[in-house]
């Protein structure tokens, strides 16, 4: 068998080899013919100056060699394209035929919808220098923009996609079936490289958005452009948007989503902070790049508010952290639909810095329907609309720097008063009346009072703080009339409250009495009196620096109570005061005072008991005599 194989390997071989050599040669004299015909029309084609007249017109007949030779097409014969060729004749073709280039390139199909279709092969590929199909579609951008030089089109040399070599033909479908791209088609052509951003926008609202006439208005190249393509924040992001949103025939109106609602945004602290010459905020930081909802979708929509929070703390991180925590932030997680968000506070479109008048009303809107009542000096309800009222709301309604509700509940970490970390735990509360700002002289005296650390270090909340003492929505001036601690019997009362309550003076082993005993004095006899220049609790024992007897740093230490009494007793001397000031009938403490007041009670007793006796009897014996006389 393989023998056999071999003896037809030795007859067929020869033959193969001969047939491949006679194809050879017949190819390589062709070809030689063909360059003798091209030599023969380049010896007059080479040159330069060779012209003919057309219409008037002359036009150059000059073929370059070199470039022709190093072309695709330079092993072809000038006749093969030239049709009706006559070298004899001039024009050596007067009936001019262009050559049917489908005739060798019938890989290439027509396509009725191709815009090129009137277009001829050679006013892309050229005449006589066809380059090859690699370097055409890198240059393809170049060639196109020859023939479509409008303005607009040419600004395609400066758009990201010619940054990113996007070629004409990545979006016009291939180079030689060229489709003119509709307004419905733009999301399918561009969804082919983003494939993400055609997703998106496939579910949001721009997608099923119609005119009159059920055609859809909104599409990639609507925000984005034709051949203008660009990432310029300021020019796609708000300029785009607001052309559509702040026209008043689509969207009339002054609700949620009109024209005039959304142009708001111009004022707004987004539109005017610039950042590098943009806006540092622009619409789809906040509505998304594709995804945009409609206002109504609870679900998805950037709008909802357990949204809204998380869209906002792309930039404000840090102030999410702390709303999360808050009580705000705990209701929204709670679904409260009344718990409040970032737009609750601070608009939408119309954000603007927060004024310290502007925030009392927005506060107001919400916890100033009189609910959250909290109790005065005297025991009566107040309400937070109450500070409208107070000296700190006209102090701000004057211009000048004053506590706003921000300054102690906080911006954005607001917490109920039992929580621990509240700015207004009664623990807390001194540090926020006392900030640098506000009331810092009146918390350094505070520090280190017996109140003070009865609270931080004891965490007796029977202990008076800031609000117990001055109210905490209600805060007047010290000198209004209206300010319950303004006269002496205001403070008297105002001390009385704990320190003449039984349950207080027993939890905290208080003495009982003090109130009663400093009535009966002779400051207490003045103020009952009416006196407003008398001696009140503070005027001994501090306001804010109250400390026991014992604390040398006291008002009413032994050492002290000179330069104290001296401020309304001036020359008043030490000695003086080793008595003590309290009038106590306590046996224990003033044993004489205490038998002083037992013997007048007994003395009043018996005086007042004898005359009751005496003037009985007489009466009796009055009746007697009466009754006799009477009888005889």
């Amino acid at each position: 068998m393989i023998r056999k194989r071999y003896i037809y390997l030795r007859i067929y071989l020869p033959i193969i080899i001969l047939i491949i050599n006679a194809f050879f040669l017949l190819g390589k004299n062709n070809i030689k013919y063909e360059r003798k015909i091209n030599d023969e029309c380049l010896i007059c084609h080479e040159d330069e100056n060779l012209t003919m007249e057309k219409n008037g017109k002359h036009i150059s007949l000059y073929v370059n060699a070199q470039k022709f030779k190093s072309s695709i097409h330079g092993i072809l014969s000038c006749k093969d394209c030239h049709i009706n060729y006559n070298p004899e004749q001039i024009p050596h073709n007067p009936e001019k035929e262009f050559v049917n280039c489908l005739t060798c390139h019938d890989n290439i199909t027509k396509n009725r919808k191709n815009v090129h279709s009137s277009i001829n092969c050679f006013d892309c590929h050229d005449f006589h220098y066809v380059d090859f199909a690699n370097n055409l579609f890198a240059k393809q951008n170049i060639f196109c923009l020859k023939c479509h030089n409008t303005k607009d089109l040419q600004f395609f040399k400066f758009s990201t996609h010619s940054r990113n070599n996007v070629k004409c033909t990545d979006c016009h479908n291939t180079s030689h079936n060229i489709l003119s791209l509709e307004n419905k088609d733009d999301t399918k052509v561009c969804g082919r490289c983003h494939l993400k951003a055609k997703s998106e926008f496939n579910n949001s609202i721009h997608k099923v958005l119609k005119n009159h006439k059920g055609e859809r208005t909104i599409s990639c190249t609507t925000c984005h452009g034709v051949h203008r393509i660009t990432k310029n924040k300021n020019t796609i992001e708000s300029q785009l948007c607001l052309k559509c949103h702040t026209d008043e025939k689509r969207f009339s109106g002054e609700e949620k989503g009109s024209a005039k609602f959304v142009l708001s945004y111009k004022n707004s602290i987004h539109s005017l902070f610039k950042n590098k010459g943009l806006q540092s905020i622009g619409c789809i930081d906040c509505h998304g790049y594709h995804t945009v909802y409609s206002l109504d979708d609870t679900t998805n929509s950037s709008e909802s508010s357990k949204q809204i929070s998380k869209i906002c703390g792309k930039c404000h991180s840090n102030i999410l952290e702390e709303y999360k925590k808050s009580q705000h932030g705990i209701e929204l997680l709670n679904n409260n639909p009344k718990a409040p968000t970032c737009i609750n506070c601070h608009g939408e479109h119309n954000i603007k810095s927060t004024s310290k008048i502007n925030q009392v009303e927005i506060c107001l809107g919400c916890h100033g329907n009189q609910k959250l009542p909290n109790k005065n000096i005297k025991g009566e309800d107040i309400y937070i609309s109450d500070y409208k009222n107070s000296y700190h709301y006209i102090v701000l309604k004057e211009g000048k720097n004053s506590a706003s509700c921000t300054d102690c509940h906080g911006s954005h970490s607001m917490k109920k008063f039992n929580d621990t970390n509240s700015l207004i735990n009664e623990r807390n509360i001194q540090n926020t009346c006392g900030q640098p700002s506000c009331h810092s002289e009146q918390l350094s005296l505070y520090k280190g009072s017996i109140h003070e650390k009865a609270i931080t270090e004891k965490l007796n909340f029977d202990s008076p703080s800031c609000v117990d003492c001055h109210g905490s929505h209600q805060i007047m001036k010290i000198d209004n009339n209206n300010n319950e601690i303004a006269s002496p019997k205001g403070v008297i009362q105002l001390c009385s409250n704990c320190h003449n309550s039984v349950a207080i003076t027993q939890n905290n082993k208080l003495k009982i009495g003090v109130v009663e005993s400093f009535m009966k004095s002779f400051h207490g006899l003045a103020i009952r009196g009416g006196s407003k220049v008398a001696a009140d609790c503070g005027s001994c024992h501090h306001y804010h620096n109250i400390r026991p007897s014992s604390d040398p740093k006291s008002t009413i230490h032994i050492n002290n109570l000179a330069k104290t009494c001296g401020n309304c007793h001036p020359g008043v001397e030490s000695a003086t005061f080793y008595v003590k000031i309290h009038l106590s009938e306590n046996y224990t403490e003033n044993p004489i005072l205490f038998w002083i007041e037992k013997i007048y009670l007994m003395l009043i007793i018996v005086i007042i008991g004898s005359m009751f006796i005496h003037n009985l009897l007489d009466l009796i014996r009055k009746i007697s005599l009466k009754k006799v006389k009477n009888d005889e």
